[in-house]
């Protein structure tokens, strides 16, 4: 079970305009330049301002959102559910956090996604703002890792292995008698050495056919890896889902 902060109550901030506007009919605390988000009890949500004269949404110690006085946008991750719930009360439209995401601390905006580092990374609008926005960053983000599978190394494998061979046999097998759970576990490093022995095809009767394919590729190195600088947000979530087959 996971768990995020609460932020029903809590005010949206979409630019550095909200942040003067907050500051002018919220009052801080006592003793402090720090000014409530969600209600005066919730501490660890307020909205403090930089040296520069930038406006910061912090949650606990992160400064999650960071308004600049010439537009610019700075945005650092946080890898929980709870920063993702808070960034999303205070991002600017157009911005969709992602921190979460097997592919990195992601960031979806103006029809791109970024891969964010653990400082954070700074945005410029240059779409001319509401509400054609387009971020784009003007300090440096993370390449994303994305795993392809090399498909003639990954049929030849199949091909050497007989696993077509091997899922007519499991077919039939699972047909003839009810899947039963065995009292041994199958490590991956082990279905290649046993699906080259039809005696031993028994051990694998109830496994699936893509963890069986998985670990035949990982086994022959059929994987490939690119780093890209970004990626457009129609291809995000296919290189999501192959990350997800594959790893």
């Amino acid at each position: 079970m996971g768990f995020a902060v609460q932020t029903h109550r809590m005010t949206y901030i979409s630019s550095y305009a909200d942040c003067v506007e907050h500051t002018r009919r919220t009052v801080p605390w006592r003793g402090t330049e720090e000014y409530p988000l969600c209600g005066r009890s919730k501490r660890h949500m307020y909205l403090h301002q930089w040296a520069d004269g930038s406006w910061a949404c912090r949650l606990y110690r992160t400064d999650v959102v960071v308004y600049h006085p010439d537009g610019e946008v700075t945005v650092e991750p946080w890898a929980s559910q709870s920063t993702i719930e808070f960034a999303r009360r205070v991002l600017p439209n157009g911005m969709v956090p992602d921190f979460l995401s097997r592919l990195g601390h992601l960031l979806r905006c103006g029809g791109r996604v970024y891969n964010l580092p653990d400082g954070g990374a700074r945005f410029r609008d240059i779409g001319g703002g509401a509400p054609f926005f387009q971020w784009r960053p003007v300090t440096p983000t993370l390449p994303i890792t994305l795993v392809n599978l090399d498909r003639k190394a990954a049929r030849e494998v199949c091909r050497a292995h007989k696993l077509h061979e091997f899922l007519n046999w499991q077919r039939a097998a699972l047909t003839l008698k009810p899947r039963q759970r065995y009292d041994h576990t199958v490590y991956a490093s082990q279905i290649p050495r046993l699906l080259a022995d039809p005696a031993r095809w028994v051990e694998l009767r109830t496994t699936g056919a893509s963890t069986i394919r998985k670990a035949l590729y990982r086994a022959a190195d059929c994987f490939t890896t690119t780093h890209a600088p970004w990626l457009e947000a129609s291809e995000y979530a296919g290189a999501l889902a192959r990350d997800r087959r594959y790893n």
